[in-house]
């Protein structure tokens, strides 16, 4: 699996610029993979300046509440930040408790705005983080409408692109993805979830991969995911087989031996729910 986007190589060396320009940064993470879509060089980029960061855990209805209640715990225990978890398309509390953590930040930028007899502004915000992860969906949110293109295909923005709405003004950036790919398992974990594009990676391996995750995830941590949703989607449990096995059974079974559409029925089912809930990835304990 390999990547590195012309657009997303521009998009880096200007989003480096534009945020020593904001007061909030709101980095959106996959809960199902919250480590690897931890952009590794964010530390840097945020060092020095004045930006607060909020870590928005998005796509929490696709994941246990066990995970939650793990990575809501590590993370307010390990970072000094604040954590909101939501479901971007929909809003819900998470995106109350956003609001609400941006509104305290504008109040202390115009309160030192006010001390130097300096006019009130906008908040700036810019929504950070990989491509399909639920950014543009949670600006949209925060705007209250439908300002930023959002599709569930991975590297729909292309450019930087600014909105204004009353209180804040919204930087919505591209899918940024690192440029040195870290390991072979995130980018496995990226294209099982679809936060790369689908030509960076071999369908069946990468569904093959997916099955063989979630069998050794349910080993340590049996309530991360849901095994019988294979069972109840193609009448097929998993058991022992190993996933290019499984492929191999469920192609023969349901796809008149084609690997291909097989694996592609399990990636969609996985993505969109209908497997039932998993995390991939426990806090790092």
């Amino acid at each position: 699996i390999s990547w590195y986007p012309g657009h997303i190589a521009k998009a880096e060396k200007v989003l480096q610029d534009v945020l020593s320009a904001v007061d909030v940064v709101v980095e959106v993470r996959d809960a199902r993979i919250p480590i690897s879509t931890s952009h590794p060089m964010i530390d840097n980029w945020l060092k020095n300046r004045k930006a607060t960061r909020i870590i928005c855990m998005s796509k929490v209805d696709m994941v246990p509440a066990s995970s939650i209640s793990m990575w809501k715990a590590f993370l307010e225990n390990s970072m000094n930040t604040s954590v909101v978890f939501m479901n971007c398309k929909e809003g819900g509390d998470g995106l109350i408790h956003l609001k609400r953590a941006i509104k305290k930040e504008r109040e202390k930028v115009n309160t030192r705005r006010e001390e130097r007899g300096i006019a009130p502004r906008n908040v700036k915000v810019a929504v950070i983080g990989y491509p399909n992860v639920g950014k543009s969906a949670l600006l949209n949110r925060l705007a209250g409408m439908k300002k930023a293109k959002s599709e569930n295909r991975a590297g729909v923005t292309k450019s930087l692109q600014w909105s204004r709405v009353e209180g804040y003004d919204l930087l919505d950036s591209p899918g940024i993805i690192p440029a040195k790919l870290l390991t072979q398992e995130i980018a496995l974990h990226l294209a099982i979830c679809d936060d790369i594009g689908k030509a960076s990676y071999d369908t069946i391996l990468v569904a093959a991969h997916l099955v063989d995750e979630i069998r050794k995830v349910g080993f340590s941590l049996p309530s991360y995911v849901d095994l019988g949703g294979f069972q109840r989607r193609y009448n097929l449990p998993i058991g022992t087989m190993s996933g290019e096995e499984y492929i191999f059974r469920l192609a023969h079974t349901k796809f008149f031996g084609l690997e291909l559409p097989a694996a592609e029925r399990i990636l969609d089912d996985f993505r969109g729910g209908r497997l039932g809930v998993f995390a991939l990835e426990p806090p790092p304990t």
